[in-house]
């Protein structure tokens, strides 16, 4: 692992006690390492994952126990041995291996020895290991270093006071070799013991990544001549020392915004001396002042990407107390909270500030339905109150849900399960209808926006239909497969809840009529009249164009449902089955596509709550009255039911569907030479034709 600019640590302590014996691992390096748990034996108990920030840690049973630290997730590596045969022990001689720090441990004595494998490398290149004493300059107190592979260093303990009392002040580091032009040295262990009141020790192992110049922040290592709480010591966390970092790191960032304050002012001064005559040195005072000034300018942009904005304003006196407002996030955030949808989407627009807290805040972003909602209730932002209103929760959850989002050409909304004709809405509840009692229908009209609209934003498209999310929506097309809601019949058939099946009534009791005389002989056989009987009306049918679903795993959005509308648009331009309502001017299908699917509540849900208001259907989309504005409505609404004819003809024969202009014109070369008065005669005597 190459010593990077960031400052890394690795934090191992050892506690060993009469009571309680445990070795903690804290990783403090902003990477990931790997330890191994090898026993006595030299078998490994199994190597963990050591995260950044995780601690691990393990009972300390038995004696010559190590643990193996690695940048990798090899501790064992296959190798060569000097007679060629294959081997996997760690002290065969030579061997390839995995750089690793071993550092073991023993309940005996409070033992602690440390060792480095480095046939294969260092563990931390570039550098290589030495081992001083705390002042550099004697032997410490493990022994003698006499070199790498496999040489143990012991560091013994004994609860003599005399032993206590040497070893209190002691520490031992092992330090890097360095370049001696560095004025500043690259401690890489610390290796202490501390002495704590009964006769109890601890041991403490450091490991530190640190670069050899100035760091960003200083990382908190023992020193022999401080004073340390060994309970602190025995359980550092890497919450404490991340806050730590934290402040000393925001310290930092001031004292460097403090400087750069010196450098304003003292930019300003000079370009009020470069203002006045300094005889001979006006342009290079000049050109001073132009350098600093462009360095003022690189920081101010540096520090206002780097850096929290609250800390970059601190020391903008002049700003308003609206802005220091501002600057801090959660008070920002809070403020944002009692905004509407739609104000949000254009106060995100002011400045980064105002984006970055609308960006990066959870509230925020469950608010504009961008992630579901933590109730888990039903929610659906773009309903639309001017055709209906709500009847599946009373109070202030409908007053809640009259306040939509509005976005050109999309609209959803939520209804009841069953329609108000099928019975009385008290009736149904969880005893009478235990299944489907919490079953609602969403659904969304959408109509694909028009050449020249302004597109929907992005962040409007990637808005949930509703909460919770729905992960699959049937789709309809108005033109040809749009039933108004028919819930025997659409509803039923695809996979939706069918409506509550209430009990027959009961049949009329049997009456025993005496029987009845024959009819008179008819007069002439052939005006004799046979009995018809009684049929139900047959429904017309209806074609069902087989379309996927939308689908969405993480739930569907706005941008899911305007796509597929737009792909039906063009797909339905010359539908064949549309009625004369759903044509335009020119002849072109106004495509509206209906989304359909059901969710199932929660039982704290408000809109379960049962009412005993009937729920209203919202009406068809598609506006029939403002759908046609021909000069001859009489003669255009003729002519495009002949239109609608011939392309249904065509799709019967599988021709190829003709175009409103294209039927106009055959139309006109059919009937050429006729006068106006022959024409409209033909065209009323077809219709009464039709009609018959």
């Amino acid at each position: 692992m190459q010593l990077s600019k960031t400052a890394k640590l690795l934090f191992l302590t050892l506690a060993v006690s009469a009571r309680a014996s445990q070795i903690l691992v804290n990783n403090y390096c902003l990477v990931q390492h790997w330890i191994t748990e090898i026993n006595g034996t030299w078998n490994s108990n199994g190597t963990w994952a050591l995260d950044s920030g995780v601690a691990y840690i393990t009972p300390i049973v038995g004696k010559s126990n190590s643990l193996g630290i690695t940048t990798k997730n090899t501790y064992w590596v296959e190798g060569r041995s000097v007679t060629g045969r294959m081997c996997w022990t760690l002290y065969s001689l030579p061997i390839s291996g995995t750089p690793k720090l071993i550092l073991g441990y023993s309940s005996v004595d409070g033992e602690l020895w440390w060792s480095v494998s480095s046939y294969d490398g260092e563990p931390y290149p570039p550098k290589h290991f030495n081992i001083t004493s705390p002042s550099g300059d004697s032997e410490d107190a493990c022994g003698e270093a006499v070199g790498y592979e496999a040489k143990n260093h012991n560091c013994k303990d004994s609860n003599s006071s005399e032993k206590q009392s040497a070893t209190a002040q002691a520490v031992s580091i092992l330090r890097l070799s360095a370049d001696p032009s560095m004025q500043v040295p690259a401690d890489l262990i610390h290796l202490s013991r501390l002495h704590a009141p009964e006769h109890k020790h601890y041991l403490q192992f450091t490991t530190m990544c640190r670069r050899t110049y100035t760091d960003d922040f200083d990382l908190p290592y023992l020193s022999g001549t401080q004073a340390a709480d060994p309970p602190n010591l025995l359980h550092p966390t890497s919450a404490t020392w991340h806050e730590a970092t934290r402040t000393k790191k925001t310290a930092d960032i001031r004292e460097a915004l403090g400087f750069q304050n010196q450098v304003e002012e003292a930019s300003h001064k000079l370009s009020s001396i470069c203002s006045s005559d300094v005889a001979g040195h006006t342009e290079e005072v000049a050109e001073c002042a132009a350098r600093i000034a462009s360095a003022s300018a690189g920081l101010s942009r540096f520090w206002a990407k780097m850096v929290g904005t609250h800390l970059f304003n601190e020391r903008r006196a002049s700003a308003g107390a609206a802005r220091r407002v501002f600057d801090v996030p959660e008070l920002l955030e809070r403020i944002l909270t009692f905004l509407g949808r739609r104000e949000l989407l254009i106060v995100q627009r002011v400045n980064k500030t105002m984006f970055a807290a609308i960006e990066n805040s959870v509230i925020l972003a469950r608010k504009l339905h961008l992630l579901p909602n933590a109730s888990g209730h039903l929610e659906t932002p773009f309903s639309k109150t001017r055709k209906y209103r709500y009847r599946t929760c009373p109070g202030s959850c409908r007053r809640k849900w009259t306040s939509p989002f509005h976005l050109p050409g999309f609209k959803c909304y939520s209804m009841s399960r069953v329609p108000h004709v099928a019975a009385d809405p008290g009736a149904l509840n969880e005893v009478s209808d235990p299944e489907n009692y919490r079953c609602r229908t969403i659904a969304a009209a959408v109509r694909p926006r028009k050449e020249g609209a302004a597109p929907i934003g992005a962040r409007c498209r990637k808005m949930l239909i509703c909460n919770p999310p729905v992960t699959e929506m049937q789709v309809y097309p108005h033109c040809c497969a749009y039933m108004h809601y028919e819930h025997d019949y659409v509803f039923g058939s695809q996979g939706f809840p069918p409506p509550v099946a209430l009990p027959p009534p009961p049949p009329p009791p049997i009456q025993v009529l005496p029987p009845l005389p024959p009819p008179p002989p008819p007069l002439n056989a052939f005006t004799q009249t046979f009995p018809q009987p009684f049929q139900l009306p047959q429904p017309i049918p209806h074609p069902r164009p087989n379309i996927k679903p939308v689908t969405n795993k993480n739930g569907i959005t706005v941008g899911d449902l305007l796509d597929k509308a737009s792909e039906l648009a063009l797909a339905h331009k010359l539908c064949p089955f549309a009625s004369a309502g759903h044509h335009d001017q020119d002849g072109n299908v106004k495509v509206s596509v209906q989304f359909a699917t059901t969710v199932k509540l929660k039982e704290d849900d408000p809109a379960v709550k049962p009412t005993t208001l009937a729920p209203t259907f919202p009406l068809d989309d598609v506006d029939l009255s403002a759908s046609m504005s021909p000069s001859d409505p009489a003669s255009h609404s003729a002519r495009l039911n002949r239109y609608i004819s011939a392309k249904r003809a065509a799709s019967d024969e599988g021709r190829p569907i003709p175009t409103f202009d294209e039927f106009k014109a055959s139309e006109e070369d059919e009937h050429q030479g006729m006068s106006t008065d022959q024409f409209a005669a033909l065209i009323s005597s077809q219709q009464q034709n039709q009609d018959n």
